[in-house]
């Protein structure tokens, strides 16, 4: 099999991503993951592996989703661009 190309940008920067985050894994510098992904009839939301109980390390991933709510809620206050 020879090598794909992606012609959407978006996509080839989630593959890459994602291709990233399994090399990490793989290796062990990483012991989890919080995965939203978004397909054109649902929203799966996936964790994946062991995250650690430290209440620093627990804050700053509640503070990191606490940002992507953020985001979020201001991308639906905003008109659709296209």
């Amino acid at each position: 099999m020879g090598t794909v190309t992606l012609l959407d940008k978006e996509a080839e920067s989630l593959v890459a991503l994602l291709r990233k985050l399994a090399q990490d894994a793989s290796e062990g510098r990483i012991t989890g993951a919080i995965i939203l992904a978004e397909y054109e009839d649902q929203i799966v939301l996936e964790v994946p592996g062991v995250f650690s109980q430290e209440p620093h390390n627990l804050a700053t991933i509640v503070g990191h989703l606490q940002v992507a709510s953020t985001i979020f809620s201001n991308m639906a206050a905003l008109p659709d661009i296209e």
